[in-house]
């Protein structure tokens, strides 16, 4: 994944819910809420009754999301 060495990803879990992956892509990306994450269309599973989604793949689509964010010019 773009940005993000392999040392780190192997170190991650394999799923995470809403609130470790805002941890996880505050940390890494930018700020998020876990509320946020409801209105993303990322693939959740429900998990012994919890919502859990690939870690991989929530932190693609926030490397997405990133690299798609309109660059601006600040000043005058």
């Amino acid at each position: 994944m773009n940005g993000i060495p392999d040392e780190i990803l192997n170190e991650l879990p394999a799923r995470v819910d809403r609130q470790a992956g805002a941890a996880l892509i505050t940390k890494l990306h930018f700020p998020i809420s876990p509320r946020t994450l409801e209105r993303w269309d990322v693939e959740w599973q429900l998990i012994n009754g919890k919502s859990l989604a690939d870690t991989r793949k929530l932190l693609a689509k926030a490397q997405r999301m990133a690299d798609e964010a309109p660059r601006i010019r600040g000043g005058r």
